[in-house]
């Protein structure tokens, strides 16, 4: 687009000292003519928005896709048995994923990064998984088995709830 801009000005029937005037101001409004201080700068400044941008919406496709197993791990848990075998439906979402990124990559088609966001939040879920599993299976304490219901602790009452239960 600059050089169709910078063609027309040039080519056009304008005296010389217009198109320079045009020329110039063109090149400050698009930041090739600033000093190379604040150049620097405004090129960092559109790449951190364009950063943050780019974090935004692969936290949400991982909080999507978390949800989304999340709901499955609620109504039907995430382990199913598929032939005598046990299927982590986490992991194997991942592999979906990651399969159709590396498919829309070769295609060329942008939705490559969204199947790749959301490939990697399902294999975070399992990974959280199985490290709880098999801390568990260590006989290590996993935080959080110590809560028998929502707000009681074993053997730590606290003084105010307890006050309040009397009451």
């Amino acid at each position: 687009m600059t050089t169709l801009t910078f063609q027309s000005i040039a080519n056009s029937n304008l005296p010389v000292a217009e198109k320079t005037q045009m020329m110039r101001a063109y090149e400050r409004i698009t930041g090739k003519d600033m000093p190379t201080a604040i150049a620097q700068k405004f090129h960092m400044l559109k790449g951190a928005g364009l950063e943050t941008l780019e974090t935004v919406r692969a936290y949400g496709e991982g909080g999507i896709a978390g949800a989304a197993l999340g709901l499955a791990h609620s109504q039907y848990g995430l382990d199913q048995k598929y032939r005598g075998h046990v299927v982590p439906v986490d992991l194997v979402a991942s592999g979906a994923a990651a399969l159709g990124a590396i498919g829309l990559a070769a295609m060329g088609n942008p939705l490559a990064t969204e199947a790749r966001n959301i490939g990697t939040g399902c294999v975070s879920v399992f990974s959280f998984r199985k490290i709880q599993d098999l801390r568990k299976s260590m006989g290590s304490k996993v935080h959080g088995d110590d809560i028998d219901s929502y707000g009681d602790i074993e053997g730590d009452d606290d003084p105010i709830i307890s006050k309040a239960r009397s009451l």
